[in-house]
């Protein structure tokens, strides 16, 4: 069960930083040559709505690969043994990483 968690927190990891990577990549190939095409005041209306609908998704998305990645890490470091945690904080840091990760619905 342990080694499944792991494996869900990693591969949210990866398909966030992924799905960012994606999209900054979309962004410099695609956007920035468009932007410089049309004119100016037509560009920053369209940058200024671009801005506003993307930006819960981009906050979104750089939030979830930050924080999947950390969990990941931290899980990697507790279920290898290489951090010493004493035995009676162990379970405490298991239910914390447990609550970061949402496993209780799992």
């Amino acid at each position: 069960m342990i080694r499944l968690r792991v494996r869900l927190v990693q591969g949210l990891a990866l398909m966030s930083t992924g799905a960012l990577a994606g999209a900054f990549g979309y962004g410099a190939a695609n956007l920035v040559p468009t932007f410089n095409a049309v004119p100016l005041d037509m560009r920053l209306s369209f940058h200024a709505q671009l801005m506003q609908m993307n930006g819960v998704t981009m906050h979104g998305a750089m939030g979830t690969s930050a924080l999947s990645r950390s969990v990941a890490a931290l899980l990697a470091q507790l279920y290898s043994g290489a951090v010493r945690v004493e035995d009676d904080l162990r379970p405490a840091v298991v239910a914390g990483v447990e609550v970061l990760v949402g496993a209780g619905r799992l």
